[in-house]
């Protein structure tokens, strides 16, 4: 498997020595390396064993550093992942030479683009898979999807146009390795468009009775939102929601049943659906849904 030699010089460019770089630069045959053939060298493999341990080096109290992520987030002016696409493709589109360079990056990256009403299961699968978030890992294991990694995309992209879009979607992508590395679990933006959307990410935490997932959306009409879903080696499967807005908490209720339905071909069994509004206090009282009857609700949480 090759990678681009300027993208992965930047990659491991923190713990890179002269030694080093110019073995990389050694092995590369037409700007490419392959990384099997480089990952046998003992020296460059302790690279990339320790680029991935630095996270959490010196990190004694994950969760203060969690804390101060999530706290600080909205310094870094973050926007949708899918809007950063959109201006980095206009870009490369602009010029014809550019365009038919990276016409293969250019088809991954527009799979970002996809609405939320179209995206289906497989495609948001992939699109979690390749968002950036596991990189370093690929590398590591030679991953076989590596070319489709947008965030190993976007570096080679960078190495052949000037575009601050870039850098910033590089360092929101860095934000949530970071704050997925302090919280021992997987935070990923969302990778899709929606155009009601004007921030959102969402959370995968597995551990050994339960898988959850935690999905917080800023909605331009409808402000915070944010669910939790919590399923058990048993299907049963528990869905808190947190909403900003009466207006939508109403809409939520009012179309219960019909959630049920579209729900139902996964086969799960729903013990609850608690919906409770963000402006009161930790201990407000929830309106719950429990189901009486055995309901086949469907919902995948994704790993």
């Amino acid at each position: 498997m090759n990678i681009n030699t300027a993208t992965l010089l930047n990659l491991l460019s923190p713990k890179l020595d002269i030694s080093a770089k110019h073995k990389i630069e050694s092995l590369s045959v037409d700007n490419k390396i392959d990384i099997k053939t480089l990952l046998q060298d003992k020296s460059i493999r302790n690279i990339f064993d320790d680029l991935l341990k630095d996270l959490n080096v010196g990190i004694k109290n994950k969760q203060q550093i969690t804390k101060l992520l999530q706290n600080s987030k909205h310094l870094f002016d973050f926007k949708p992942l899918n809007n950063n696409i959109e201006k980095i493709i206009t870009q490369i589109e602009q010029d014809p030479k550019t365009q038919q360079k990276f016409t293969k990056e250019l088809n991954i990256l527009k799979q970002f683009k996809v609405d939320i009403k179209n995206i289906d299961t497989t495609q948001l699968k992939t699109n979690l898979k390749n968002n950036g978030i596991f990189l370093e890992s690929k590398l590591l294991n030679n991953d076989k999807d590596i070319t489709q990694d947008i965030k190993g995309i976007l570096h080679k992209i960078s190495d052949h146009i000037d575009n601050k879009t870039i850098d910033k979607t590089l360092d929101q992508i860095g934000y949530y390795q970071l704050l997925s590395f302090s919280n021992n679990s997987n935070y990923h933006p969302l990778p899709f468009r929606w155009d009601n959307m004007e921030d959102g990410e969402i959370e995968f935490v597995n551990d050994t009775k339960t898988n959850s997932c935690h999905i917080s959306l800023l909605l331009k009409d409808y402000g915070e939102f944010n669910s939790m879903l919590i399923l058990d080696k048993d299907k049963n499967l528990t869905i808190n929601l947190n909403i900003e807005q009466d207006e939508l908490k109403t809409k939520i209720q009012n179309n219960i049943q019909q959630l049920r339905k579209q729900l139902n071909l996964l086969n799960l069994n729903l013990s609850g659906i608690n919906i409770s509004s963000l402006n009161k206090q930790p201990s407000y009282e929830q309106k719950a849904y429990q189901a009486n009857e055995k309901l086949n609700l469907s919902l995948e949480v994704l790993a």
